[in-house]
């Protein structure tokens, strides 16, 4: 049967995807475009309110297929159905099937039941049930060079306003010599890239091994032969390791990038969202970062209208984004999400406010990267090659920009896909970086 999967979300949604995707595909169904399919899965996102609205709409839009196209069956699964399943499967009677995060891996005998048996089927079981291992069959759905490894599920965090914990589980960590196999495995067929990835990736090693272990997990993947850049996302401020921070410093194939999310700066806000630092921690440990890690490049996340926050303190985030100058920044608009302890704060903020102070917000942060940028002016830098313009230039990525959500380095000159090879930097045009191949002499 031809089959397609539509992944929402994160990237630790899009390696559950792809483990579903080769647990099919090993039982013969053939992977399709999704106008093409007999059978969709939608891997949902539930996290925040756009995430749902964008999973609602993708099911409403995919469930027209099956008036118009080839579609036969519709299954939804992931985030969304783990928080509210019973709800889901009353609104779309349209949905043939519906299961949680808790379920993955039983992904080929749910869709039997519902293909062969013709039977509906709602499923929403403990996520605690589900962690992958290497063994899994994966289908790679990112571009061929680079694949995510999540290194552990679930989240022991209880920030104020996150569901992810509702919807993920207690955090649990795979083993070293796991992750270390399907690193391995990944590069064995041709990735050139590992991005390691959890909830919170500097908590790796408390669940296993009762100390923090991030460093010489990563130490055990780099020392593997063909790895080209090893990169790490998603780190708690809280966790940070001297062994960790030694290897983003020295490591030639550790990406110098620190994807940080801080959600805000004051420390009252910080204090309401359970987030266990303050203004003067996050400044010491940037600090820390930038005068232990000379190349270091910085990311990092905002929330702006969480309950409470006033024009001072927006006054206050803006000041802390010029001072702090971070490479890239994303700035997401708060929403109360049930089952959370800020939910019954309320949801006192206009959303039309929230969109203000974010706009204001990116203005500010778009003046950073404007000066940040230059600095990589007539530098040579090294490129990830991952695609091509239809005029013919190449396009791809340095170690300090991330896939999918960072800039890239679009370049002219001579190149195939998987590369690594050296970039002058010509032009900057706004998140992006212009430039030509160079030969190293050059």
């Amino acid at each position: 049967m031809n089959f397609s999967m539509i992944s929402l979300g994160c990237s630790k949604n899009l390696v559950d995807s792809e483990m579903m995707m080769g647990l099919l595909e090993q039982k013969g169904y053939n992977y399709v475009q999704p106008e093409e399919a007999e059978l969709i899965i939608i891997n949902t996102c539930g996290f925040i309110e756009p995430a749902k609205e964008e999973s609602i709409e993708t099911i409403l839009e995919t469930a027209q297929l099956k008036e118009e196209g080839k579609l036969k069956y519709l299954i939804v699964a992931g985030c969304l159905v783990q928080r509210y399943a019973d709800a889901l499967a009353q609104e779309l009677p349209e949905v043939d099937g519906f299961f949680g995060v808790g379920n993955f891996a039983q992904v080929l005998e749910i869709t039997e039941k519902i293909v062969a048996e013709k039977e509906r089927v709602v499923l929403s079981s403990d996520p605690m049930d589900y962690l992958y291992t290497a063994k899994m069959p994966r289908k790679l759905a990112t571009l061929p060079a680079t694949a995510y490894v999540k290194v552990g599920d679930g989240c022991n965090n209880r920030c104020s306003y996150c569901a992810i914990p509702i919807i993920r589980g207690d955090y649990r960590e795979r083993s070293m010599e796991d992750i270390v196999a399907e690193s391995a495995g990944l590069i064995e067929g041709g990735v050139k890239e590992i991005c390691l990835i959890a909830q919170d990736t500097t908590y790796y090693g408390y669940d296993l091994y009762k100390r923090p272990a991030l460093g010489e997990l990563c130490q055990r993947i780099l020392d593997l032969p063909g790895l080209v850049w090893l990169r790490v996302l998603y780190l708690y401020p809280t966790h940070f390791s001297q062994d960790f921070i030694d290897l983003l410093a020295n490591h030639p194939k550790m990406c110098a990038y620190v994807d940080l999310p801080l959600q805000h700066c004051q420390t009252h806000l910080l204090k309401a969202m359970n987030r266990p630092h303050s203004k003067e921690y996050l400044l010491d440990l940037i600090a820390k970062l930038r005068r232990e890690i000379p190349e270091v490049i910085l990311r990092t996340s905002y929330i702006v209208g969480f309950p409470g926050e006033t024009d001072e303190d927006v006054e206050a985030l803006a000041e802390f984004i010029k001072e702090t100058a971070f490479d890239h920044v994303g700035i997401f608009i708060y929403s109360p999400e049930e089952g959370t302890s800020a939910y019954d704060l309320g949801d006192p903020i206009p959303l039309e406010e929230k969109e203000r102070r974010r706009n204001y917000l990116m203005t500010v942060q778009q003046e950073v990267v404007k000066d940040n940028n230059l600095k990589f002016l007539n530098r040579e830098m090294d490129v990830l090659i991952e695609g091509q313009t239809k005029d013919g230039q190449w396009i791809g990525r340095t170690q300090g920009q991330s896939p999918d959500i960072d800039g890239l380095v679009i370049f002219r000159g001579a190149g195939e896909f998987g590369q690594v090879v050296p970039v002058k930097i010509d032009e900057i045009k706004a998140y992006d970086l212009l430039g030509h191949r160079i030969e190293r002499d050059e």
